[in-house]
């Protein structure tokens, strides 16, 4: 978007039903197409042109006007960097953040190394905006939140909106299936590997990913990162705290084989397993 303060606009009423609004003079107008945004809500821009005003004077009172537009554009640059924004995970990818940018782009070489061209039809679990519903080569993907699943729908990608707790495919439906920052941010449990074995076809192919608590840098990373964007900090939003070992442990129980596993930075694990024919 080019031009975020002009008010005339036209809005689809239902996309805002659900959104809350909390400013109270013109910068609403950015709150609006930010927050909008961020739902994963289509916005289209038509340029017009401004004329010079007839007759009358402008509602503006710049000390008030100054006041708000500083407090909303905090808040707007916080929410902005926010994980459950439609498009964080792509804007990850690209990020000016070096830390960021490396972290996300080392976890999809993973991927592709792991998964390549040729891993058949892909069951992605907690796509959220990520690279892999839009590079792997045939791929379907499940996630909680409508906002992320509009955004990547826009872009091509086949989504279905659901919990890892119960997907809603048939058994073996899948020839690879990828589950990543995921398992530590709902409780601990047999449930979502038992699932990921379910729809995974024998001898298919699952890469689970999650943070590892039984190293040291991940806790000091997750400081440094709190400071550059306080509103995007995985370990905010985790219930569960995995190791290596104790990932193992519950792939196994679920009927997998370990086969490999990659780390990034020493503080997220990525495991390739096979289910068991």
């Amino acid at each position: 978007m080019h031009d975020v303060s002009s008010g005339f606009r036209l809005y689809r009423t239902a996309a805002f039903h659900d959104i809350p609004i909390t400013g109270t003079n013109f910068e609403t107008l950015e709150e609006i197409l930010i927050k909008g945004y961020l739902e994963g809500r289509r916005v289209d821009e038509i340029p017009f042109h401004y004329a010079p005003r007839r007759e009358g004077k402008s509602k503006v009172h710049f000390v008030e006007f100054a006041l708000c537009y500083a407090k909303t554009l905090y808040q707007m640059w916080a929410l902005r960097s926010a994980m459950r924004g439609a498009d964080y995970e792509d804007r990850a990818y690209d990020s000016r953040i070096p830390l960021q940018r490396y972290w996300q782009r080392a976890r999809h070489r993973v991927l592709r190394l792991w998964l390549g061209t040729e891993s058949g039809v892909v069951l992605d679990v907690g796509c959220g905006s990520s690279r892999s519903v839009r590079d792997l080569p045939c791929v379907v993907g499940v996630d909680v939140l409508a906002s992320k699943l509009r955004y990547v729908h826009r872009r091509g990608a086949a989504v279905v909106q659901a919990t890892a707790f119960a997907l809603p495919f048939a058994e073996a439906s899948f020839d690879a299936v990828v589950c990543r920052q995921v398992v530590e941010r709902v409780a601990a449990g047999p449930q979502v590997f038992a699932e990921l074995a379910r729809v995974l076809a024998p001898g298919g192919r699952a890469v689970v990913s999650t943070l590892d608590y039984g190293l040291p840098i991940w806790p000091w990373l997750a400081r440094l990162y709190r400071l550059v964007q306080p509103d995007a900090v995985a370990a905010d939003h985790h219930v569960s705290r995995y190791t290596y070992a104790s990932l193992a442990l519950r792939l196994e129980a679920a009927g997998f084989t370990i086969e490999d596993r990659a780390y990034v930075l020493d503080a997220e694990v990525h495991v390739l397993a096979r289910k068991g024919r």
